[in-house]
């Protein structure tokens, strides 16, 4: 399905974001398992590739400030 490592990881971030502004908000151990890496991956992923988008952590849970995204990455596009 994937020709390169890097499409993978992509497919990955854009779902995980896609995920989180929808509100299916999962911990860690559930993402590793649906993209079937392992949890350091799944780390890593939140705390250095996605870093710049407004996500947080709550009870184990990761979550996104929807409001903050749209105001950092929607809105300009919009105008």
């Amino acid at each position: 399905m994937y020709k390169h490592d890097y499409d993978k990881k992509l497919f990955r971030l854009i779902n995980i974001l896609s995920k989180l502004y929808n509100d299916e908000n999962l911990t860690l151990e559930e993402y590793a398992q649906e993209y079937n890496v392992s949890v350091k991956t799944i780390q890593r992923d939140f705390n250095e590739r996605l870093i710049s988008f407004p996500i947080y952590q709550e009870k184990k849970i990761w979550k996104m400030n929807k409001e903050k995204f749209i105001k950092k990455y929607l809105e300009k596009t919009s105008a």
